[in-house]
């Protein structure tokens, strides 16, 4: 992963952030609803969701901050 330019940090991070694909299809499965019902009133949380992503894998300063002050 350093190779390629990534952070550490930012993988571990990735490894540990739940499937929200399977978390949809098993709540729209209980409340018997179509995924598409549901996914589009969150459009507006995942677009935030991924630009965070997008911030933490490609701004390195931003996810090493807070491991950087438990270092100190």
């Amino acid at each position: 992963m350093t190779k390629a330019g990534f952070s550490l940090a930012v993988f571990g991070i990735s490894l540990v952030t739940p499937p929200l694909g399977s978390a949809c299809f098993i709540g729209c499965g209980i409340a018997r609803i179509k995924i598409v019902d549901m996914l589009r009133p969150m459009l507006p949380f995942m677009a935030v969701m991924f630009a965070t992503i997008v911030l933490l894998a490609y701004v390195p300063a931003f996810s090493e901050w807070i491991p950087a002050q438990f270092a100190k």
